[in-house]
């Protein structure tokens, strides 16, 4: 089993590299190898596949949900200078990049206690995204960043979605059982967002070689 899910791997990432397929349609590669992959070995079953397509859509239409919401919202804030605004109001403050990076981070750390990772990305990164941009920070490495804060959040007690989706698969584990078992990996996130804070480089290894 492991050595054709290194297969897909080796073949969406692959593919990106050589410039066979773009991201979005390494997703969708990847997706139909794994989907192949499942019937194949027998992990799924084609009587199955009716109740996982009505799950996708229903899931798919709720994304697109968010994302319109995220379009209209956007003009708001383009009409009412919010993104402005507040990137002014943390310049007076004086507290410096690093300062204000922190801000943002520990804002995201508790948006992600109680909200989805994308509603949260199509909400506040028009309003984030041009004061990190003001702030000097490289957008490619900003977003490597909120990926790790936003998965940080998703597992920060007392809420962290995610626990509950675990919860919700294991029933009968404890939520104070699932929350400790959760730790040591939101502490390996604080590492990793720590050592990507102080080498910027790490984070843009890969996508420099890309250029």
């Amino acid at each position: 089993m492991h050595c054709p899910l290194l297969g897909v791997i080796l073949v969406s990432i692959g593919g990106i590299y050589l410039g066979v397929f773009t991201p979005v349609e390494a997703a969708g590669v990847g997706a139909t190898l794994v989907t192949v992959l499942a019937v194949g070995t027998g992990a799924l079953r084609l009587g199955r596949i009716p109740s996982i397509l009505v799950e996708t859509v229903t899931m798919t239409a709720m994304l697109y949900l968010i994302i319109i919401g995220a379009h209209v919202f956007g003009p708001f804030l383009a009409l009412t200078h919010i993104p402005e605004s507040l990137a002014l109001a943390l310049k007076d403050l004086g507290l410096g990049p690093y300062a204000t990076l922190l801000l943002v981070l520990v804002g995201y750390v508790i948006l992600g206690m109680f909200f989805d990772g994308l509603a949260m990305l199509v909400v506040t990164l028009p309003v984030v995204f041009p004061i990190i941009i003001g702030l000097g920070f490289d957008p490619i490495w900003f977003g490597v960043v909120a990926v790790i804060v936003i998965e940080m959040g998703l597992v920060t007690p007392p809420v962290g979605i995610n626990v509950f989706v675990v919860k919700a698969v294991a029933t009968s584990v404890p939520m104070s059982t699932i929350f400790r078992g959760v730790l040591p990996f939101w502490f390996a996130m604080a590492a990793c967002l720590l050592l990507l804070i102080l080498f910027p480089q790490i984070a843009l290894l890969l996508p420099n070689q890309m250029r």
